[in-house]
């Protein structure tokens, strides 16, 4: 149950960020709606997608694509393209296309095999007071149902799981009621919903006080098998989206949260924590619309460079690119007098939520024999996480990626392990490990990590929770005076 609150935070949380569209873009999400099949990977065109660790009954945020035509395929968490449970090739996103790509079925099952259902949403404008929603079958044991309000209205009749519409009788037409119909709009206000079977009276499923909101649009689904059905709401500001995608960008991320005064020097490095697509993996850093890092890969850190204090402009593009192509640029990064920070390119770029994240580190006089350890949480989608040495003791206690420690109701001090969390210790080899707070589920172990006298370690923790992993580099911290 924490997995899946885990999701909708991670979606609630990026909510405000969407892509900006473009002329020849469509939007998909996909939905996890097969039962008994674990949590599951998606790949687009052959590629590891962001989309990793998808538990039954969740649905992913929308992400932008070009229109085109893809390649589709849902695997059993952490394992390879080539055991894909089901793929399918050449589905083809239109121009503002807006799909849900439901994986429903299950896995080895002949008469219901795990296949990708597209359901086409129609996210046209909706008028003040109303709401719209689309009912989708999913259950494949059921036969066809009807929809209803308790009052005996009826909403949707013959509703059957995709493709069972000709085989049960009722049509040969695929639009009718086939897996998914969308009422005409609704009064927004509160109903009380009951699923009966096909021209029955017997309630299969009951959805009390639904609350339809005026300009939102709800895909109401019925997952599981007969012995647990269940019913899933998820719902879209339609009115809010259309508006965030079509809104022109506002422009570079604004870091300017302190003014540093002229003179003296800095001292920055640039690192790769983002997660973004294999086209534009490497990327170039510029400083000022000068290059300052070219061919960065992920995870790459780079070597310290001292400059002049200052606020300075940011831009990251894939590699070979000017400013103006920047993948994600920012004003204003505070490299004040006698600092040490590294700037790094954070987020995923499927999501638009690329950020250039400042980790303010400590280089002041370390006490004799011990060594600085500081870690960075760079995994969008994980819930606060735990750093423990051997033996379950706790160095860290709910570190979170940056942003989200007033937003979990953490903390409201930005200090406050958010993004970042800093200690010193006695040098000597450790065993760490990662775990989730929710859950204590392991993201990551190190063992025997050797901390050197005198030295500064970053450890930033990136990637996703489906494929998490680490870039860990050391500097000699330099002596008092």
């Amino acid at each position: 149950m924490m997995r899946k609150l885990w999701i909708v935070l991670f979606l609630l949380t990026f909510a405000a960020m969407p892509t900006m569209a473009q002329d020849s873009s469509g939007h998909v999400r996909i939905a996890h709606f097969a039962p008994n099949t674990g949590l599951v990977d998606i790949y687009v065109n052959g590629e590891l997608s962001v989309l990793q660790g998808l538990d039954y009954t969740a649905v992913t945020e929308w992400i932008e694509l070009p229109a085109g035509v893809y390649d589709l395929a849902v695997v059993a968490a952490g394992t390879a393209l080539e055991n894909a449970l089901y793929s399918v090739e050449d589905f083809s996103l239109a121009s503002g296309d807006w799909y849900t790509l439901a994986a429903i079925g299950m896995p080895g099952d002949t008469n219901f095999p795990l296949v990708i259902q597209p359901i086409d949403e129609n996210f046209s404008e909706i008028g003040e007071g109303q709401a719209r929603v689309t009912f989708f079958h999913a259950i494949p044991n059921i036969g066809a149902v009807d929809v209803r309000v308790a009052d005996g209205t009826e909403l949707i009749g013959d509703l059957t799981y995709p493709g069972q519409a000709a085989t049960l009788g009722i049509s040969n037409e695929p639009a009718a009621n086939d897996g998914a119909a969308t009422m005409p709009d609704l009064l927004a206000g509160t109903y009380n919903l009951q699923v009966t079977s096909q021209n029955n009276v017997d309630v299969l499923m009951e959805l009390a006080s639904l609350e339809l909101l005026s300009g939102y649009s709800y895909l109401v689904a019925f997952v599981g098998l007969a012995s647990d059905a269940q019913i899933i709401v998820n719902e879209t500001n339609v009115g809010a989206l259309i508006a965030e995608v079509t809104t022109t960008p506002s422009g570079a991320q604004d870091l300017a949260l302190e003014t540093c005064e002229g003179g003296g020097t800095a001292n920055v490095r640039l690192a790769h924590f983002a997660t973004l697509s294999r086209a534009s993996n490497v990327v170039d850093f510029y400083l000022n619309g000068e290059a300052s890092a070219q061919g960065m890969a992920f995870a790459d850190v780079g070597e310290w460079v001292e400059v002049e204090a200052g606020n300075y402009d940011v831009a990251v593009t894939p590699t070979g690119s000017t400013p103006g192509e920047a993948l994600i640029s920012a004003t204003g990064a505070p490299l004040c007098a006698d600092r040490w920070v590294t700037l790094a390119i954070i987020g995923l770029a499927q999501n638009n939520t690329l950020a250039i994240q400042p980790i303010m580190e400590d280089f002041r006089p370390l006490p004799p024999d011990t060594a600085r350890l500081t870690v960075f949480d760079g995994i969008p989608d994980a819930p606060p996480l735990n750093v423990q040495l051997s033996g379950g003791n706790l160095l860290i206690g709910g570190l979170t990626y940056p942003g989200q420690a007033a937003a979990l109701g953490i903390s409201e001090e930005p200090s406050a392990n958010d993004g970042v969390a800093i200690r010193t210790l006695d040098i000597g080899v450790y065993d760490l490990e990662i775990t989730q707070q929710d859950n204590g589920r392991a993201l990551l172990s190190f063992e025997e990590l050797g901390l050197d006298r005198g030295k500064n370690y970053l450890l930033a923790v990136i990637g996703t929770v489906g494929t998490p992993t680490f870039a860990l580099v050391s500097t000699e911290v330099p002596a008092g005076d």
